[in-house]
């Protein structure tokens, strides 16, 4: 195929489906799932390269004929999608002359016998001037699961390939039981979502109230703005070969990057503003708080902090022990340097991402600093929102877990709560360098374990970045306090 040069070349990574690496996960062998990754059944992560036109000379009909080529980790085409306009003229085959040519590309593309297949579904679509034809064959021979099926799909428009793919068909039984499972816990996490955004938006107005009353540390969120604005800036300017894949064809392209730029940025500034104006109340609460020990030196604090938080890591460690192992642990690679313009900067967007885990858990100690008044009043009531609280951000999206989900985020509520009373209360400085332990151990995984030279920059400089950032924090509470 060749194509003009008034198409556009759109890359991004694609990780398949993993609904159905989760079916193969969860009612297969460790072989299986390996097998059928071998065989393409199911996607490893690959590019997806996309070629569209957005010149506003050719018609919107026209434009929408695209193409979507998904390439393997060994350079080989997995998927393959053309994308016609409804109304293009083309040719009007049978049945049958539509699976001679389905099985061709059996034979030629897969080097398989088309009687090796099962074919489960003929499929016409008949648009205005042609008509469609879609085949779904069954591999029984490379498929060893009792439940689900091996399926390639093949899509004939007019008379020719437009569309093949691999991929498991997941069984209904199992469909059920995904859906029968998610409902209790999809209900918690919009609960928890929604208590976690409340407790958010409570806390930008309470910044901004005591704001209005001249009692605010504006130099402290100004520097919490500068760090999470350009932050924001420097990762929403690098993600634009991502956004830019997502463009719709169908409506100008200019268009799309004005609305992409100016309601885009002014939403990512907008957080770094909230976020901002949080991590100055935690500021104001902590450095106005009662402390024993806030003359503590540095060093002092640092070995503490690491001290303590090794302990934590070693409690969470035993814990995932007995995490259910529900779907395979996939390395994220777009977001942090393969649809980026410079990849090293995929730092930015992690650092962004410790930082306000960083401000959010310490608001959190802050506020029950301050409620309890150094623990001295309402220990019961504010106790039981600060446990509930870590209940609430420790939920995931995607957990099923129930009993799971209880245990681990009352556990860290509940040692949270004990490691406050114990050390935290008589010096608030220690919470930065401990919470920091966790996100720098991550960054070594990934210095480990991260298969991209690029990946392993990244996960340098993350490291760099985050162990500034907790001590330079830490000196920030330090002497606050003191003054």
């Amino acid at each position: 195929i060749v194509l003009g040069e008034d198409w556009k070349r759109l890359a991004i990574t694609s990780h398949g489906d993993s609904f159905a690496k989760k079916f193969v996960w969860q009612t297969g062998e460790k072989d299986e799932f390996i097998s059928l990754l071998k065989t393409k059944y199911l996607m490893s992560p690959s590019w997806r390269v996309r070629f569209a036109r957005f010149d506003d000379s050719i018609s919107v009909d026209e434009r929408a004929e695209e193409y979507f080529v998904y390439v393997g980790q060994d350079e080989n085409i997995v998927s393959y999608n053309h994308r016609l306009p409804e109304a293009r003229p083309d040719s009007i085959l049978t049945e049958t002359e539509a699976r001679i040519i389905a099985h061709g590309l059996l034979r030629d593309r897969f080097q398989r016998n088309p009687e090796e297949f099962q074919e489960v579904l003929a499929e016409e679509t008949k648009k205005p001037e042609r008509k469609d034809w879609r085949f779904e064959f069954s591999d029984t021979l490379k498929y060893s699961l009792e439940k689900g099926e091996a399926r390639l799909n093949v899509v004939i428009r007019g008379n020719s390939v437009a569309h093949f793919s691999k991929g498991v068909k997941t069984s209904e039984e199992w469909n059920r039981e995904q859906r029968d499972k998610r409902k209790v816990p999809g209900m918690i996490s919009d609960v928890c979502g929604m208590i976690d955004s409340l407790f958010r938006i409570t806390a930008v107005i309470i910044a901004v109230i005591v704001w209005s009353r001249r009692k605010f540390p504006v130099r402290i969120f100004i520097l919490f703005l500068i760090i999470l604005g350009s932050l924001k800036i420097i990762t929403f300017f690098n993600n634009f070969p991502m956004k830019l894949a997502y463009f719709k064809t169908s409506e100008p392209f200019n268009t799309q990057l004005i609305q992409l730029f100016f309601p885009g940025m002014i939403m990512e500034l907008i957080g770094a503003f909230g976020n901002a104006l949080i991590a100055a109340l935690a500021f104001k609460w902590i450095a106005g708080g009662k402390t024993e020990n806030a003359t503590q030196s540095e060093k002092r604090i640092i070995i503490i902090g690491f001290s303590v938080g090794a302990i934590w890591m070693g409690i969470q460690a035993l814990i995932t022990v007995f995490e259910p192992s529900i779907s395979p642990i996939w390395i994220t690679y777009g977001l942090y340097y393969s649809e980026t313009v410079l990849p090293f900067l995929g730092s930015a967007y992690l650092f962004e991402l410790d930082i306000k885990k960083i401000i959010i858990t310490i608001f959190i100690f802050a506020a029950l600093h301050n409620l309890t008044s150094g623990w001295q009043k309402r220990k019961l009531m504010i106790g039981s929102a600060f446990v509930l609280m870590f209940l609430c951000t420790n939920v995931s999206l995607s957990f099923i877990s129930i009993s799971y989900w209880l245990i681990t985020g009352f556990c860290q509520g509940v040692v949270f709560l004990f490691i406050y009373f114990k050390l935290f209360k008589s010096n608030m400085a220690i919470l930065p360098v401990f919470l920091s332990l966790g996100l720098l151990l991550g960054s070594i995984t990934g210095i480990i374990t991260y298969p991209h030279p690029v990946g392993i920059q990244i996960s340098v400089i993350s490291f760099v970045l985050i162990l500034w950032f907790s001590i330079y924090w830490m000196k920030l509470l330090r002497r606050g306090t003191t003054q």
